[in-house]
């Protein structure tokens, strides 16, 4: 078994995960599944590992966060291993 297998949102249809940006409703039950997930943090790993990295664009939810959200975790993250 792998850590995925774990994840709360296995079974559910992948495109729970992409609700368009303006679809808070979406972007909320993606975001509710996420919220008690046992490996939230290593999906959120994951997500901004392939997003910095180039092999993916930020799109959908990932370990409980927006793009947007995303986005602003790895400012933060550059800004604090930058100082």
């Amino acid at each position: 078994m792998t850590t995925f297998d774990r994840a709360n949102c296995v079974g559910y249809d992948v495109e729970t995960f992409f609700p368009l940006d303006t679809d808070r409703r979406g972007v909320a039950a993606a975001k509710a599944i996420c919220a008690d997930c046992p490996i939230a943090a290593a999906c959120l790993d994951f997500a901004l590992e392939m997003e910095t990295s180039g092999r993916q664009q930020r799109f959908g939810v990932y370990g409980g966060l927006s793009p947007r959200q995303r986005a602003d975790l790895q400012r933060k993250r550059d800004k604090e291993n930058a100082a």
